[in-house]
């Protein structure tokens, strides 16, 4: 690995290339590596992608919905908890 520094070749390129292959990772995401002088303008575009780029609304919905149905049964359940040993049973009479 080789340290790279930002400085004004970096600063003033038009495209900068990480590669994300088998060998390597992005351990960041997209957009932490855009900059925005104005901050309304940064929070505007950062919600674009992820709100319309990224995520779609149909798949939102329905997991939305799959998670509200799960709590709602959750409340009429009650926990029952048992411990098995390896290579012990559960008995089902206790």
């Amino acid at each position: 690995k080789k340290i790279v520094f930002y400085n004004k070749t970096l600063q003033e390129s038009k495209l900068l290339y990480y590669p994300a292959d088998g060998q390597h990772r992005l351990l960041q995401h997209h957009y932490a590596f855009n900059f925005f002088a104005d901050t309304k303008m940064q929070s505007f575009y950062k919600r674009l992608i992820r709100d319309y780029m990224r995520y779609q609304d149909e798949i939102q919905c329905a997991g939305h919905e799959l998670v509200s149905l799960l709590r709602r049964d959750a409340e009429k359940a009650t926990l029952e908890m048992r411990k098995a040993n390896k290579g012990e049973g559960f008995d089902s009479n206790d």
